[in-house]
């Protein structure tokens, strides 16, 4: 027994032996992550490598101790966090919670993922980490005295960071009282022992986070004072973050001389304590160049830690500086590269920092506006508007999942009467199975005959497709041939050899010849592109010619009408103007006089050209206004030729016909009238009509006087005024409409009134009035937060927390209501669901040709438009192309012109060829489908080109390349068949196929050339649409 109870007292020593052994090395264990975790979280504003060295080292000596691993994820985390790789980070933190129920590092990586989101824009994630947050925190609350110095300090970590962050999103939303608020609830002088990188922060917060209250110079002093207490403390410990924080901070509070002197009158201390250290460093330092100096040593800063997001604010801040020196030119390289790395950023990852790149975008269209560079300013606000824009749309997504998870809700609580309702359903169904059934018959019946007049009409359309396709690629052809000007034209511009000059000339009216071959005009047959528009820019673009007049010793007069708009294409009435122009100096003789007039009567104005030449005779006067088609030789002036070129007559038929085909298009533009008046021997005068818009300046407060007779309705009207204004760069006169709009304007028309305010910013911004410009934008960005605001949004997490067990529930419940339903349904249903199913198989069969049919008609629509585009293009080119070139051509020959002059006539002309050429290429840019039918057309297109001569044919099958020869038997072929030379408009279409054929593969390198008099294609293989046998001639 004894040696029983001796046995018994030996095993359980051994047992609490190893127990003890097991003890002591689970704390050996522990302590070491921990002690290299500490030292990981006091690196991470020093030197972000090395704390990512420390928590690497935490996390491998952490194998058999879960909680110190996910502490050593959480510091890598925030270091991937500080090197905006945000996914990244998100993936570690979602790594912890599947390593851990430790609910301190679970808070802490909650609180990082609040950062993440906080910075993004991702307000969804954003508030749902901050209700779990909440919620740990109030558990880890109930057992703080429980917990470990080690974690206990971790929770105050968590706690500070976490008002810290809710107070950054509150004051970037303009939301001041609740920053403030959230700033109260963190303890600064109980983070001072435990944690000085959370006391640095909370301290840079009040200082530079604009939530100190009370009179300015107050406000100024604190904020000194913190952010001098944050130089201090970080500087000592070597926290290169909040050193580069507060030096950029201070940059900004300093960058006034008044704030200046402020701080020197009243801590004068502390700024000697900053100047001199500069001054040590330059001995020539002045005071005045504090804040730029302060900005370029964050700067530094922030690149030796590496900090890519503060290295943007910082040029940002720089850039205002150097704005607010009027150094507007200097100011815009600090923010192109901070633009340059929000590109970078935009390789790391998909996620975009819509506030970041908002505060740059808006800066850069600040300084161009004071650069006076309108364009670039206002494409740089659209961005601006463009990502604030968007962060509040977040809002609105936010919302309506609010309200879809309130659906949800209320659903399944009306699921049992739902399920009653369709009891009665079924049953009601029984009764009207029988009268469901006859008129099922009559419905299939009429979807049969639906459906075959469908397939006849997609069969129509199909042919008619295909004509206009045809005859769009011959169109493409000759916009093809019209681009091969432009080299010429270029030559000319960049040559000073005249007889270079006179050569390229020449090939140009080759060209133009051969160009007049191929295009028939036809009057009236023109498409426009109706628009709104000011006459001035096309009167300053004829103005531009001036010299022409000069040189013939003629006087241009052009009238100043910047009140002027009209309704018509852009386009084709410079067209009208500059060919009335044209023929007006062609036939007035030197010492005459060219004018144009414009005359504004209430919806009509009418455009005229006088002269002081030779004028036209009564006949051919009365031609002109009576006859549709007038010929050339009707009279000398419409002749469109003289002594200084060749025309082909076509000018005054164009103008007559493009104002004909106005008047045809709707009741609008029954004004439109053409005319000429003239006197043999004393001149002539051309005039057209066009309807007016007086909207753009008068007509709509007329309208909004008549109609609308609130102050919403005039406050509407002058807010589109100032629009407009603010779109024809005239900002004084917006920014007095826009005075008047406020005015009116209803205090709860928050639209309205925000509408207002951007186009306020706009015209300010236009002015260079800045501290007017910050007004109208902030009471922007707060309208527009009002407007698009959900009231629900604070409480949505919670909500989602709230539904968790009612789902569950409703999850059990409703698939058996449905069930229960379904299968009483379905017994009376089945017979009628049969019946249904046929006449539903031939709706969706009418549907898929009507569908058919709808896409055949949109693109035979595309193309017919395109198509009378591009006659209406080529017919204007061809016209624009008969004088100049001869013109061009006589002076360069003639040893006694001035060179100044020639150039002018060149780059006038190469401005309108340019502007005419761009208008076709803008319609042939379109890809068009290709089908058998265009390839088909190839094929007869090229046997066109040979004379039908006969031919034997070889294809050879390369794999994904069809190569065919074409042998011409008893005929030459020409080297060049299918260039612009040979003039051989169907070898130019097959070109054209074969170029489109290239660009709709994505194959590069097809080709159709000659080559040892045979025609050689290669062309992509497709077997649905290409093969052999299309290209046999037997």
């Amino acid at each position: 027994m004894h040696v029983f109870w001796r046995a018994m007292r030996k095993g359980i020593l051994f047992i609490l032996l190893i127990l003890f052994v097991f003890a002591s090395c689970t704390r050996t264990d522990s302590s070491m992550p921990d002690a290299l975790n500490r030292r990981a979280y006091m690196l991470r504003y020093q030197n972000v490598d090395s704390s990512m060295h420390y928590a690497d080292m935490a996390y491998e000596a952490s194998s058999s101790y879960p909680d110190g691993r996910a502490e050593a994820i959480s510091h890598r985390a925030f270091v991937k966090y500080q090197q905006m790789r945000y996914t990244e980070a998100l993936k570690l933190l979602d790594r912890i919670d599947s390593l851990t129920n430790n609910q301190v590092e679970l808070l802490c990586a909650d609180v990082l993922r609040m950062k993440i989101s906080q910075r993004t824009g991702e307000l969804r994630t954003f508030y749902r980490a901050w209700h779990n947050a909440e919620l740990r925190l109030g558990r880890i609350d109930e057992e703080l005295h429980l917990l470990s110095s080690h974690l206990s300090d971790r929770v105050l970590y968590a706690r500070t960071e976490m008002h810290i962050i809710a107070s950054t999103y509150y004051f970037y939303t303009h939301q001041d009282s609740a920053s403030r608020k959230e700033l109260k609830n963190v303890e600064p002088y109980m983070m001072l022992p435990r944690d000085t990188a959370q006391w640095s922060n909370y301290m840079y917060m009040v200082g530079a986070g604009g939530v100190l209250t009370g009179d300015s110079v107050t406000v100024l002093l604190k904020e000194f004072d913190h952010l001098t207490h944050v130089l201090t403390i970080s500087r000592r410990r070597g926290d290169l973050y909040f050193q580069a924080n507060s030096l950029q901070a201070l940059s900004s509070i300093t960058e006034s001389p008044e704030r200046r002197r402020l701080i020197r009158e009243n801590r004068g201390g502390g700024m000697d304590f900053i100047v001199g250290q500069y001054a040590k460093q330059d001995k020539a330092f002045v005071e005045d160049s504090l804040p730029l100096a302060l900005a370029n040593s964050a700067l530094e800063l922030f690149r030796r830690y590496d900090d890519r997001f503060q290295t943007a604010n910082v040029l940002r801040t720089k850039a205002e500086l150097l704005f607010r020196l009027k150094r507007y030119q200097e100011a815009l390289s600090p923010l192109k590269e901070a633009l340059a790395l929000v590109y970078d950023q935009h390789k790391i990852g998909p996620r975009r920092l819509p506030y970041w790149e908002a505060a740059i975008y808006e800066r850069l269209s600040l300084t161009y506006s004071a650069l006076g560079d309108a364009k670039r300013a206002m494409e740089n606000r659209a961005k601006y508007l463009t990502l604030v824009n968007s962060t509040r749309q977040d809002l609105d997504e936010e919302a309506r999942a609010e309200e879809l998870k309130s659906y949800n809700y209320r659903l399944y609580i009306y699921l049992t009467v739902i399920a009653i309702l369709m009891l009665v359903v079924s049953i009601m169904f029984f009764i009207l199975a029988r009268k469901l059934k006859r008129r099922s018959k009559r419905q299939e019946r009429e979807a049969e005959e639906a459906l075959q007049l469908a397939k006849d009409e997609t069969c129509a359309r199909e042919m008619e497709l295909a004509r206009e396709k045809l005859a769009n690629i011959e169109r493409r052809a000759k916009v093809s041939l019209a681009e091969n000007v432009l080299p010429y034209i270029n030559r000319m511009l960049n040559t000073k050899d005249m007889e270079y000059v006179a050569e390229l000339s020449a090939e140009i009216l080759r060209v133009n010849d051969i160009l007049t071959e191929w295009i028939q005009v036809k009057q009236g047959k023109v498409a426009m592109n109706i628009s709104t528009f000011p006459l001035q820019p096309l009167l300053d673009t004829i103005s531009k010619n001036r010299a022409t007049y000069t040189r013939k010793g003629l006087v241009l007069e052009i009238p100043a009408v910047p009140d002027v708009y009209v309704k018509a294409d852009r386009a084709l009435t410079l067209f009208m103007i500059n060919t009335l122009c044209d023929n007006a100096r062609k036939f007035t003789p030197e010492g005459g006089k060219v004018s144009i007039m414009v005359k504004a009567d209430d919806g009509v104005v009418e455009i005229s050209v006088s002269d002081t030449g030779c004028g036209i005779s009564a006949e051919n006067v009365d031609t002109i206004n009576n006859s549709k088609v007038f010929k050339i030789a009707a009279s000398k002036a419409v002749s469109d030729s003289s002594n200084e070129g060749k025309g082909f007559g076509f000018g005054l038929m164009n103008c007559k016909g493009i104002i004909g085909q106005m008047k045809k298009m709707s009741s609008r533009f029954r004004c439109c009238d053409f005319g000429v008046e003239s006197t043999e021997g004393k001149g002539s005068r051309f005039w057209f009509r066009l309807p007016r818009v007086m909207g753009v300046l008068l007509c709509l407060l007329t309208t909004a006087s008549m109609n609308a007779q609130t102050d919403y309705g005039l406050a509407k009207a002058q807010k589109e005024l100032m629009n407009e204004y603010n779109a024809a760069a005239r900002f004084e006169e917006a920014r007095k409409h826009g005075q008047l709009a406020l005015k009116l304007v209803p205090e709860d028309s928050i639209y309205l009134r925000m509408q207002i305010e951007n186009g306020m910013a706009e015209a300010s911004q236009g002015l260079c009035l800045w501290d007017e410009y910050r007004e109208h934008n902030v009471q922007y960005l707060l309208l527009h937060r009002m407007y698009t605001a959900d009231p629900n949004l604070p409480v949505y997490a919670r909500r989602l927390y709230m539904l968790k067990s009612e789902i569950t529930w409703s999850q059990f419940f409703t698939p058996l209501l449905m069930l229960c339903s379904v299968f009483f349904l379905a017994l009376m249903v089945r017979r009628s669901n049969r019946r249904r199913g046929e006449l539903q198989q031939q709706m969706d069969m009418q549907q898929q040709q009507e569908e058919m049919l709808n896409r055949v008609q949109y693109e035979l629509d595309r193309v017919h438009i395109q198509n009378r585009i591009l006659d209406n293009c080529l017919s204007t080119i061809k016209h624009e192309t008969m004088y100049y070139p001869a013109r061009v051509q006589q002076l360069a020959l003639n040893g006694d012109t001035d060179t100044d002059d020639l150039r002018s006539l060149m780059n006038y002309y190469n401005e309108v060829y340019t502007i005419l050429l761009e208008q076709a290429q803008r319609q042939t840019s379109a890809r068009l489908a290709l089908d058998e039918s265009v390839l088909t057309e190839l094929k007869r297109r090229i046997s066109a080109a040979i004379g039908g001569a006969p031919v034997a044919v070889t294809v050879k099958d390369e794999g994904r390349i069809l190569e065919i020869r074409i042998h011409v038997l008893g005929a030459e072929i020409a080297d060049n068949l299918f260039t612009p030379e040979a003039g051989n408009l169907d070898a130019f279409v097959a070109r054209e196929i074969v170029r489109m054929h290239d660009a709709a593969c994505g194959y590069p390198g097809l080709r159709l050339y000659v080559e040892n008099n045979e025609i050689i294609i290669t062309l992509w293989k497709n077997s649905r649409l290409l093969s052999s046998k299309m290209f046999s001639w037997n």
